[in-house]
C-alpha cells in the first residue's frame, strides 16, 4: 500500500503505522490492551490533525507495542477481538493517511462478478 498523504509526518513511519493499523483487525487482545491500542489510534489522530510527526512517531511506537502475544499464559484476562469503535477509528485513521476514496478496492473486485450493494449490479 503506497501512503502519499501527509509526507511531513514521515513515508516509513507513517506506511508502517497503516500496517499496524490494518493489522489489528485481527488481533486478540484483553481489554486493558485494547484501551491503550484506542489511546495509541486516538492519538495518531490527533498527531495527523496537527501535522506533527513527532508526536505520530510516539503514537505509532506505541501501537506497535500493543501487538498480541504470542503465548497467553494461564490465568491471563481473556482475550477478545477488536472494540467496534476501535476499528472504526483505525479504518477512518487507515482512509485518512492513504487519501483512499473507495476506489482502489473497487479496483480489486474480481472482475464481472457482482458485488453485494455494488450499484453497478444489474
Amino acid at each position: 500500500m503506497t501512503v502519499t498523504a501527509y509526507p511531513e509526518l514521515g513515508a516509513a513511519v507513517v506506511t508502517d503505522a497503516v500496517a499496524v493499523l490494518a493489522d489489528l483487525q485481527g488481533w486478540r487482545l484483553d481489554e486493558a490492551r485494547w484501551t491503550t491500542v484506542a489511546e495509541a489510534v486516538a492519538e495518531l489522530s490527533e498527531a495527523v490533525r496537527d501535522r506533527d510527526p513527532d508526536a505520530f512517531g510516539a503514537a505509532a511506537v506505541d501501537l506497535e507495542l500493543a501487538v498480541p502475544r504470542r503465548i497467553t499464559r494461564i490465568g491471563d484476562e481473556p482475550v477478545v477481538p477488536p472494540p467496534a469503535r476501535v476499528l472504526e477509528l483505525a479504518n477512518e485513521l487507515v482512509r485518512t493517511l492513504v487519501g483512499d476514496t473507495g476506489d482502489r478496492y473497487r479496483a480489486q473486485e474480481p472482475a464481472g462478478e457482482d458485488q453485494p450493494g455494488d450499484r453497478r449490479a444489474g
